[in-house]
């Protein structure tokens, strides 16, 4: 059993924690190191870290590293024209998409119960594989009504306690809006649904009963690095590298003015344009324009190229013409993304089915269930579409039933099979009309010619 957090026995005691020794922050509001859990102080920056990366430029940029002694200027200038290969982002992006494929399948009782499930489970798989952790709240409003699900990131989870393998109390904070300020909501939830909430650091502790009788908190934590944290390490590596071989780049590119004999003061800036003429009475004056080797661009591009290529693979990106791979290697790639791809779905449709016991009591087990077969075999698929095919054409199978099985084999994406079907009668009516235009016209005999 791990011990209760230090937050949660203030509030139960009446007392607020110190505003003045909160060393931690989230989204800018201070929070004590004590305050929350140890695998929270452990993992924080990493998560801070690889959540920069899957945000993209804007937020990278606050990463780039300054060069010793280079003016705040050009650090800054280099800051505004970073660009990002977001490895991440595309990651996630393809993870959540092959999970989502196929969508989520609901057992007929429980239809609708459950709002947006399809965007709430694609939430989901986002930020477990983001973060490597994920929580769901679900809540009533005071004055009564429906409940309402509210999906919470690794950053949020402050706090949490387990017994006998169930979550026993979380604690969680959420930015709320006060007037035209926002301060740091701290919420402590425990297994009888008793939700103890604190407004900002010293404001007063507020107990609310809920209607729930059991945990209202769905918490799923791998307890590990966030799953893309070495990839964000290349990731802002690769960004840094890019940088300089732009700015290398532009700098042998400008050429630089070297003047001798002129009476310009070495701190003084003379700026010239391909038009400009320079008159001197000292013979032994001389202008020349010179330019910098940049010998070191060749390396620099190809460290670049490197580590593209490192961060794909480590990204599971690959196969995107970047690395040629051989059969051996691509299936073991293939194993590894498909068993990464049925733990995120497996983390998501177990989730969901936790959620689903707090609006429905006892619902049958499994009723929620999310696609798991990542099987991506071309030449199978071809081979089935050709079998398909022959049986429509002999009459054994009905074209319905044939654009049904492609829909769902996600071979094809249709509106409505109905509407697909009356299309295809209808160009199928043309196309007839047409053969029969040019067989009459074959069977007119020729005009003799003179």
């Amino acid at each position: 059993m791990l011990p209760k957090n230090r937050l949660f026995t203030m509030l139960l005691n009446g007392s607020s924690p110190e505003s003045n020794n909160r060393s931690n922050n989230f989204m800018g509001f201070k929070l004590n190191d004590n305050d929350t859990h140890p695998e929270y102080k452990l993992f924080k920056s990493q998560v801070a870290k690889v959540n920069s990366c899957y945000l993209g430029t804007d937020a990278m940029a606050k990463r780039l590293k300054r060069l010793p002694h280079e003016a705040l200027e050009d650090y800054r200038e280099r800051q505004q024209s970073v660009i990002v290969e977001n490895f991440i982002k595309r990651s996630i992006t393809k993870i959540t998409g092959r999970i989502m494929r196929k969508g989520v399948e609901v057992d007929k009782r429980y239809d609708a119960i459950i709002p947006n499930i399809e965007a709430l489970a694609k939430e989901l798989g986002t930020e477990y594989t983001r973060e490597g952790a994920v929580g769901i709240l679900v809540d009533r409003p005071l004055e009564g009504g429906d409940p309402y699900i509210s999906v919470y990131t690794r950053e949020q989870i402050l706090d949490w306690t387990y017994e006998n393998g169930e979550l026993t109390s979380v604690s969680i904070v959420t930015p709320v809006r006060v007037g035209n300020v926002y301060e740091a909501e701290y919420r402590t939830i425990t297994s009888d649904g008793t939700h103890t909430v604190q407004l900002g650091n010293d404001g007063d502790v507020t107990t609310i009963q809920t209607s729930f009788t059991q945990m209202p908190f769905v918490l799923i934590n791998s307890s590990t690095s966030p799953l893309f944290n070495d990839v964000a390490s290349v990731q802002l590596n690769h960004m840094n590298q890019r940088s300089l071989l732009d700015s290398y780049q532009e700098k042998a590119g400008s050429p630089y003015l070297l003047t001798k004999g002129l009476g310009i003061d070495s701190n003084n800036q003379l700026e010239l344009s391909i038009h400009s003429t320079i008159n001197t009475d000292n013979t032994e004056a001389s202008v020349e324009w010179i330019e910098t080797s940049g010998s070191s661009i060749p390396n620099l591009a190809q460290d670049l190229k490197d580590k593209a290529e490192y961060a794909n693979s480590l990204a599971l990106t690959a196969g995107e013409g970047i690395v040629t791979k051989t059969a051996t290697q691509s299936s073991a790639e293939n194993a590894e993304q498909n068993a990464l791809l049925t733990a995120v779905a497996e983390t998501v449709e177990h989730m969901l089915n936790k959620v689903l016991g707090l609006f429905v009591e006892n619902p049958v087990p499994d009723a929620i269930k999310i696609n798991k077969d990542f099987t991506d075999d071309s030449s199978k698929m071809t081979s089935i579409i050709g079998q398909l095919n022959g049986s429509v054409t002999s009459g054994n199978l009905s074209k319905e039933t044939y654009i049904k099985a492609l829909v769902k084999a996600d071979v094809i994406e249709v509106d409505s099979v109905d509407e697909e079907l009356k299309r295809i009668d209808e160009e199928s009516a043309v196309i007839e009309a047409q053969l029969e235009e040019a067989i009459n016209d074959k069977q007119k005999p020729t005009e003799p010619t003179e």
